[in-house]
């Protein structure tokens, strides 16, 4: 629904595809870039939408969030930042 995409829209798979987005360096998140875990099953993918980073270190970052059971939380996040992580960057295509 935030990029406008048609109802029903793609799922977490669909939205790390080509077609929807970009894989982007960590260092070039911007506001409105997806922070995607694309692997496993629909219990463990997961999307967050990158705001901004916490610091000039880039230890954390602002995101939103839709959770079970939390609603959307706007909170400080850490997915994709350490080593190995399955959260990839994303560069959503309609924001270009």
């Amino acid at each position: 629904m935030a990029l406008g995409l048609a109802a029903p829209g793609p799922n977490t798979v669909g939205l790390a595809s080509s077609s929807v987005s970009s894989r982007i360096p960590l260092g070039s998140l911007v506001t409105g870039d997806l922070i995607i875990d694309a692997t496993g099953n629909s219990d463990t993918r997961h999307i967050v939408i990158f705001q901004r980073w916490t610091s000039a270190s880039h230890s954390a970052y602002w995101a939103y969030e839709q959770r079970g059971g939390y609603g959307t939380d706007h909170r400080v996040l850490t997915y994709g930042l350490s080593a190995g992580s399955q959260f990839h960057p994303y560069h959503p295509n309609v924001l270009r």
